[in-house]
């Protein structure tokens, strides 16, 4: 996990601090690693790099440009890490009525941003929604899902997928809500899946409906 890899990291790249070319390579080296790392929670490891190498001024061979680039980023996953609480969320469904993220009462939220125009939306959100169906109510999830690509000419088939498939979660217009959730949330490609517990800290986040099912099962063995 990361609690161990960091210290472990910053004895490696302790040694070199005297040759400063291998040094800043180093740097550069590991925090590009962990920034394209598919594995879950080693972001945190990509977060870290930034904040102890980058932001700090440690690392002074990249540009200004691209120092900025890596802290604005790292500042905005260092809000979605695993257990972190996700941001609130107030949005409006397909009635027009509000709901907050915060103010479900389930012992798991499955948040998920997507769209009907998402190729791999088209699969993994049925697939997903059929996982939900199966354990929603013995373990008491709620769906909280929104539509990434809230236009005039997706929100149609936004509406004919959810009828099509008969999505009974709550679906969610993303074109009105109290932030700017594609910033906060750092939605660039869907589906973007997380699945939070009863007080909407983050237990898994880059889902799709085999690591849902794994996840939640690990953290109820783990009660």
């Amino acid at each position: 996990p990361p609690e161990i890899i960091n210290p472990y990291i910053d004895s490696m790249i302790a040694r070199p601090r005297p040759a400063e070319k291998t040094f800043h390579w180093l740097i550069h080296f590991i925090t590009e690693k962990y920034l394209q790392s598919g594995v879950m929670g080693y972001d945190a490891i990509y977060v870290h790099m930034v904040k102890r190498y980058y932001e700090t001024g440690e690392s002074t061979l990249s540009s200004p440009s691209f120092v900025d680039e890596q802290v604005v980023r790292a500042n905005k996953w260092e809000k979605l890490l695993i257990g972190k609480v996700a941001p609130e969320l107030i949005l409006y469904d397909t009635l027009g009525i509000a709901h907050s993220l915060h103010g479900l009462p389930n012992k798991y939220t499955l948040l998920v941003f997507w769209s009907p125009t998402c190729g791999h939306c088209k699969t993994m959100v049925p697939a997903l929604y059929k996982k939900y169906l199966e354990y929603k109510d013995k373990y008491d999830i709620a769906g909280f899902a929104i539509l990434s690509e809230p236009d005039e000419p997706t929100t149609p088939l936004w509406k004919k997928f959810i009828r099509d498939h008969n999505f009974d979660w709550i679906n969610l217009d993303g074109g009105v809500a109290n932030i700017d959730w594609h910033d906060v949330y750092d939605v660039i490609t869907t589906p973007q899946i997380y699945l939070l517990d009863k007080d909407k800290k983050i237990i898994g986040k880059h889902l799709n409906a085999d690591l849902f099912e794994k996840i939640l099962l690990f953290h109820e063995e783990e009660k």
